[in-house]
């Protein structure tokens, strides 16, 4: 039996809701509101639902962002809430709303896409490659120092009104240096950052708002909840960090300062910190400071010269990138093909940071997947790491070239799951 991909309508909006809750074993949430709150930052346009007749059986969708890239900000389209019924596994359903989604991200100008996956051996055949990582934080703060200045900014809780006006300028002066950072729309930070059911507290307080400043000026904020714990008598409740951010390295040592020494709360917690925080270079015992890394942000290259053209480069030089993709046009049914992966060549020059992106012929210097280059592109993945594992074929030259023009001194970092 066939099955039916196209967008749903605002009618449909509870069905795909409760069709992605059975998909990941939760039931739909039935606070008041949340149809409303869906569809304030869902577009019904950018769904994929996958239809066996009348029966929606597979979910898929696209947020609108604007994505930080070194030097430069690009449009995004965000993968998300994709999921197949039990029912439906094999059957090419998923391929068919991905192709579906690719189709409608380059009709819309998204130059990239871009996800969070919920297993990561699904992504990588449709050309998604890991381009960010994170680090879970676990933090001991008993006789736990901040020790990264001798001059410290004011640090002030704020209800969440205040936070409202205060938080989405900061966070939009922010982003266009942090590659890998989302643009929030007005409704996103409503819904999304803001709106906080007993869902989404699962047993914590609501959020605490502590902003720093420096006299008149802004330099950071921390969101985070807390919750109450004790052991016979001695007090050991779990501060949860939301968010960390921060203008420069005083405000953020200042914010650690004040997160480890809130009293009644010496186990502190960060789910998604950059890879590159100064926080166990502050810090009087590094060993306090338990990290894991983990994956983030996926991303797949719609339109490879726009994006290549688009993002900034530390050295000048020239390249002949190879670039193989393996996912097959929607016109090739399931996998079908996908040993014989189309390949373009590009040739991308920087001359006096000027940079040119153009197809190409002739031998090239590297050749790689298009998932390797997404892994690149942002600049927190060494082209010498791939290339030692294989995933990038060329000669030394080429590769240190490569390292030399595409690393990035800020190591990239998506501060939210979509």
């Amino acid at each position: 039996m066939g099955f039916e991909v196209r967008p749903i309508a605002v009618e449909e909006a509870n069905t795909f809701r409760s069709a992605l809750m059975r998909t990941f074993g939760e039931d739909l949430p039935d606070e008041e509101g949340d149809t409303e709150r869906f569809l304030a930052i869902v577009k019904p346009q950018r769904t994929y639902a996958a239809f066996d007749g009348t029966v929606m059986v597979g979910t898929s969708a696209a947020f609108d962002f604007e994505l930080a890239v070194p030097g430069g900000l690009l449009p995004m389209a965000g993968f998300t809430m994709a999921g197949v019924q039990p029912t439906h596994r094999r059957r090419g359903i998923l391929r068919a709303m991905m192709t579906a989604h690719f189709d409608d991200a380059r009709s819309c100008g998204d130059v990239l896409s871009g996800l969070w996956a919920s297993e990561t051996a699904i992504y990588p055949r449709f050309g998604f490659g890991l381009a960010a990582e994170g680090h879970i934080v676990q933090i001991a703060t008993p006789g736990l120092e901040i020790r990264g200045s001798t001059l410290w900014d004011q640090v002030d809780l704020v209800e969440e009104d205040d936070a409202r006006d205060r938080l989405p300028p900061l966070y939009a002066a922010i982003r266009p240096h942090r590659p890998g950072m989302l643009s929030r729309s007005e409704p996103w930070w409503e819904h999304r950052r803001f709106h906080d059911s007993a869902a989404r507290r699962r047993g914590r307080s609501s959020r605490r708002y502590a902003i720093a400043s420096r006299g008149a000026e802004i330099t950071g904020y921390a969101v985070y909840r807390q919750r109450s714990e004790w052991d016979d008598g001695i007090p050991t409740g779990k501060l949860e960090v939301e968010e960390l951010l921060s203008t420069d390295s005083r405000a953020e040592a200042t914010l650690w300062r004040f997160l480890v020494n809130v009293d009644l709360f010496p186990n502190v917690s960060w789910w998604n910190a950059p890879v590159d925080s100064i926080l166990p270079w502050l810090a009087s015992d590094r060993r306090r400071i338990q990290r894991k890394r983990a994956d983030t942000l996926w991303l797949r290259l719609l339109d490879i010269p726009l994006a290549l053209e688009a993002r900034s480069y530390l050295g000048d030089g020239m390249l002949r990138l190879a670039i193989r993709d393996r996912f097959r046009r929607s016109d090739t049914p399931n996998d079908a093909g996908a040993d014989q992966p189309d390949t373009e060549i590009y040739e991308l020059r920087v001359e006096a940071g000027v940079r040119h992106c153009t197809r190409g012929q002739g031998t090239p210097d590297l050749v790689m997947d298009v998932n390797s280059l997404a892994s690149i592109y942002l600049g927190g993945v060494a082209p010498s790491l791939l290339a030692r594992v294989g995933l990038i074929e060329g000669g030394p030259t080429a590769v240190t070239m490569a390292d030399k023009m595409f690393l990035w001194p800020v190591a990239p970092w998506c501060p939210e799951i979509f």
